[in-house]
């Protein structure tokens, strides 16, 4: 776990690493076996020589691909559907689609309060045809 988290969010910050390799990866076995055909092929560029640079970041990269793996293995592994189980969600959308709305506590105004609306609002000027509706 990363240096200065709290111990109670130690397994947070598992499970949201392995929801993030399994969108990334599809699951935490594929991101093992990606990393570790990365560290392969690493050690095999280190190994081969060429430029002395390329060699060294190589090795570099390999050593991060190794401490990501490391990391990795450490979290208990939990099934990619275990993250997203469709069955859960489809469940939760179901009961969302089926609970009753309820309906607004709409009561159309008494003929009183309606006739009073009606008296409140201005009256409606006619506009001037001849400028277009356009007073100067």
């Amino acid at each position: 776990m990363p240096y200065g988290l709290p111990e109670e969010l130690h397994e947070v910050a598992a499970h949201g690493m392995q929801r993030r390799l399994a969108e990334a990866f599809g699951s935490p076995e594929r991101a093992r076996q990606v990393i570790e055909g990365r560290i392969v092929y690493h050690h095999q560029q280190s190994e081969a020589g060429g430029q002395q640079e390329s060699a060294a970041e190589s090795v570099a990269e390999a050593a991060l691909l190794t401490a990501a793996r490391a990391t990795l293995d450490a979290q208990p592994v939990r099934p990619a559907y275990a993250l997203l189980d469709e069955q859960l969600i489809a469940r939760r959308v179901d009961r969302i689609m089926s609970a009753p709305v309820p309906l607004p506590a709409y009561e159309p105004p008494s003929p009183g309060e309606r006739q009073r609306r009606i008296q409140a609002q201005p009256p409606a000027s006619s506009p001037d045809l001849g400028t277009g509706g356009l007073r100067p």
